[in-house]
């Protein structure tokens, strides 16, 4: 039983959104249950004033998302935000 619960320290969740806000809103009580459960939970979302939570909880990891700009349709924009979340991904 100890092996199971050693592998479930190690298991990571990422979300990312375009606000803090609507993980906050949308996904609050799932991050809760899986921060009961062992999960690591990285939150990958733009600053917002819901970011605070995230801050201030000591279960998850928050991770400001620079290069997310909502209101842009540009490939190059995409392309910038592409690097930003492979590099903390696989960084």
């Amino acid at each position: 039983m100890l092996g199971l619960l050693a592998m479930a320290a190690k298991r990571s969740i990422a979300f990312v959104a375009n606000t803090s806000w609507s993980i906050y809103k949308f996904r609050l009580y799932l991050i809760e249950q899986l921060i009961n459960d062992g999960f690591s939970i990285f939150i990958l979302a733009p600053r917002d004033q819901y970011t605070a939570y995230f801050d201030a909880n000591p279960g998850i990891t928050y991770v400001e998302l620079t290069r997310l700009k909502s209101n842009s349709i540009s490939p190059g924009s995409d392309s910038l935000l592409y690097w930003e979340l492979l590099g903390h991904i696989a960084g």
